[in-house]
């Protein structure tokens, strides 16, 4: 099985030390889309980014940007 790379999703939800299930439960969506999504499989829409940056507590341009946050 090929693993993953993480997205900046990913990375702004462990920055804000939410769980993926918890993530989910409030983003609306199971924890697979939220999976796809860190995954970079699929992606949100307009309204599942600003619910995000909501809930991660952080900035649009964050959740958006191909840079790592883990550097």
């Amino acid at each position: 099985m090929e693993k993953k790379e993480k997205t900046a999703f990913y990375h702004c939800r462990k920055k804000a030390g939410i769980s993926q299930m918890n993530a989910a439960k409030l983003l609306g969506v199971t924890r697979t889309t939220l999976w796809a999504w860190e995954t970079g499989q699929t992606a949100p829409d307009a309204r599942g980014l600003r619910r995000m940056a909501e809930i991660y507590d952080c900035r649009l341009a964050d959740l958006i940007s191909e840079v790592s946050l883990t550097k």
